[in-house]
């Protein structure tokens, strides 16, 4: 019997949803905090010469130590092996300038006694990364701002290692200094990565608490809450990282090419892809770890899109398309008109994908009896069926037939077919039009499992249930 609202239970369950948003809130706040100590500001480093055989003292001028960079190469710091001669000294600060040729500042570092020890690397990291524009040589600038207690020295290889020219006093010192570069820093990432989904994850505790209290329609639940939970996989999935992802991107991008007329492979069967997505596309999956969510995000706000012509060749083969990537291609399609780049395209590619999962799941929660909607609004909302919905995995849609399917079945068991019901349940639809008979049967037995508790006095067997679920029943 239907309950009817009262201002005191609208409140209550107000209330009662704003405390599992805050909660879900400070849970995801304290996950941020407690990936920052782990793995926060944690630098990644490229070794640049691994050959040091001697000590060069820091002169008054300092040491200037030549840095080739390549167009586009990032550099955040670098890491230099110090010698203290056996000392520990009590005072002292050395400076790590990054300069042009014209020895003007770029960036910029210190370091002091405190941390740096004998015979030690100690890194020093900018305060902002610099990125070259082209093909330049830099030059880190080593000298001291503060006098140390004795003689502070570098180790270096004998001889100039490719060039990486070391200067000292105005003259070649015929030497490179044990350099690594610092390529990558995880910075605050992990902690920007947890802050930026709690506001999906506290609005889905919210919708989930609100409505389950005010007992809302089962069918708008799953729509809320499954989108909110849906598009934090979007977003928490890093590009090509869902199962065979980087074939299903191949596949859904073909299908958007034919969409749009184009001819989507050449004569060899390789796909045809515009010139910005070429390098995403390939063979193995894509990267994991925060560096990946870091890269993701800075490629999504930096990186240009292009014009939707087909000009490269890229290493996936084509032939993989069907009509079960239909969402897919439609939000690559539309992507690729909009000159939207590679991972914009993919993230609209997902939210298509889990919008047609999740209208699947609605129909099928509208479908299905009163008893058993409950638990199949468990079963659409769980985990893993929310992440392939969220990724560009075919079998999202998959998923949302055999709900549907299932759901007919039990519909019709205490039910007359009216037309539409006859022919979405009969054989004669096609195999295409809606799942094999065999797994409906098994959704039934599995849904059936629950049967008093589901069916109440009916106490439906799962034998009779799973019969009435075959087809022709």
């Amino acid at each position: 019997m239907k309950q009817k609202l009262t201002l005191r239970r609208i409140l209550a369950s107000a209330v009662a949803a704003l405390a599992a948003a805050a909660a879900v809130w400070l849970l995801c706040r304290w996950v941020g905090y407690d990936l920052q100590l782990r793995i926060g500001n944690e630098p990644v480093y490229e070794i640049a010469n691994d050959d040091y055989t001697q000590i060069i003292d820091v002169p008054e001028d300092g040491l200037w130590q030549g840095v080739p960079l390549e167009a586009g190469q990032t550099l955040y710091g670098c890491r230099l092996r110090f010698s203290t001669h056996g000392e520990l000294y009590r005072a002292g600060m050395v400076m790590v300038d990054l300069c042009d040729a014209d020895g003007t500042i770029l960036r910029e570092a210190a370091g002091n006694y405190a941390n740096i020890f004998d015979d030690n690397f100690t890194g020093f990291a900018f305060g902002t990364a610099y990125t070259a524009a082209q093909a330049e040589t830099l030059y880190l600038h080593i000298y001291n701002v503060v006098e140390w207690e004795g003689p502070l020295g570098l180790w270096a290889s004998t001889g100039t290692v490719g060039a990486l020219a070391l200067i000292a006093d105005g003259i070649d010192a015929d030497a490179t200094l044990a350099l690594q570069y610092m390529t990558d820093d995880t910075g605050s990432w992990p902690s920007d990565l947890a802050n930026g989904l709690a506001p999906l994850l506290a609005f889905a505790a919210f919708a989930a608490v609100l409505l389950f209290s005010l007992r809302a329609p089962l069918p708008l639940t799953v729509a809320v809450v499954g989108l909110a939970c849906g598009l934090l996989f979007v977003r928490v999935t890093p590009a090509l990282v869902a199962p065979d992802e980087y074939t299903h991107l191949a596949a859904a991008y073909e299908l958007a090419s034919r969409l749009g007329g184009e001819t989507p492979a050449d004569e060899n069967g390789c796909l045809l892809v515009r010139e910005s997505d070429a390098p995403h596309f390939g063979t193995r999956s894509g990267e994991i770890g925060i560096l990946a969510y870091k890269a993701e995000a800075l490629a999504r706000q930096n990186e240009a899109g292009g014009p939707d012509a087909l000009t490269a060749v890229s290493e996936a083969k084509a032939g993989q398309g069907s009509g079960n990537y239909l969402p897919q291609a439609l939000g690559i399609r539309l992507a690729r008109n909009g000159g939207a780049n590679f991972y914009t395209m993919l993230r609209q590619a997902r939210t298509f994908n889990l919008i047609f999962y999740l209208l699947l799941a609605v129909l099928a929660v509208a479908l299905a009896p009163a008893a058993v909607r409950g638990l199949l609004v468990c079963i659409a909302l769980l985990p893993m069926p929310l992440q392939l919905a969220g990724s560009l995995s075919p079998d999202a849609s998959v998923l949302g037939m055999v709900f549907c399917y299932t759901a007919l079945c039990l519909r019709l068991r205490t039910k007359k077919a009216v037309w539409w019901e006859k022919f979405c349940s009969s054989p004669s639809a096609g195999p295409s039009a809606r799942p094999r008979p065999s797994t409906c049967r098994w959704c039934c037995s599995a849904l059936s499992s629950r049967r008093t508790t589901l069916w109440g006095r009916r106490n439906l067997s799962g034998a009779r249930l799973a019969r009435a679920c075959a087809p022709g029943s």
